[in-house]
């Protein structure tokens, strides 16, 4: 008997997690992809931030960290603006 191809099995796993209902869920372990490299943590920025996890192994939670409590303050000419 011949193997189901991935995207049937991908759908038939799709199509079982919505019959078990909103408080359950499938994970799908890749094995044999690449373990992520880079940060587990990152901090808001003014600026994009991309962090290359597509088809790696994450290994633990990726947390952002708070707003730093500086965000926003505008310093010119000897005076302060807090933006907020």
């Amino acid at each position: 008997m011949a193997s189901p191809c991935c995207c049937c099995l991908d759908h038939e796993l799709a199509e079982a997690a919505l019959e078990w209902g909103s408080d359950e869920y499938v994970r799908v372990v890749n094995a044999d992809a690449d373990e992520y490299d880079g940060p587990y943590e990152a901090t808001p920025a003014a600026t994009a931030q991309t962090f290359a996890t597509t088809g790696k192994l994450m290994v633990r939670e990726f947390t952002v960290n708070p707003i730093p409590s500086n965000w926003g303050l505008i310093t010119w000419n000897g005076s302060t603006l807090t933006v907020s």
